[in-house]
């Protein structure tokens, strides 16, 4: 397990917030890299979707595939709540 790998990875997808430009280019490096195997990509994945509320529920994927599909559909509903928060507090504020 290379944990400097996983914390540059996660550390990535993590600052690219709701940007998707920022994010599908974090994608794409994580997709890209040799350095990444199947256990750096599982922990990225648990990390990516936990490291923001604390949360520690280890997540099992069984494919590379499905590890992806976590990490967007997370990257999705982080951007819709936080489009969600924006709308309110101009309608609130």
């Amino acid at each position: 397990m290379n944990d400097e790998v996983v914390d540059e990875h996660v550390r990535r997808l993590l600052v690219a917030g709701s940007s998707r430009s920022s994010f599908d280019g974090a994608l794409i490096k994580l997709q890209n890299d040799a350095r990444v195997g199947k256990g750096e990509l599982f922990v990225i994945g648990n990390r990516y979707l936990n490291d923001p509320t604390g949360g520690s529920f280890e997540f099992d994927f069984k494919t590379d595939a499905e590890a992806y599909r976590a990490i967007k559909r997370m990257f999705v509903e982080r951007a819709q709540d936080e489009n969600k928060a924006r709308i309110i507090k101009r309608m609130t504020g």
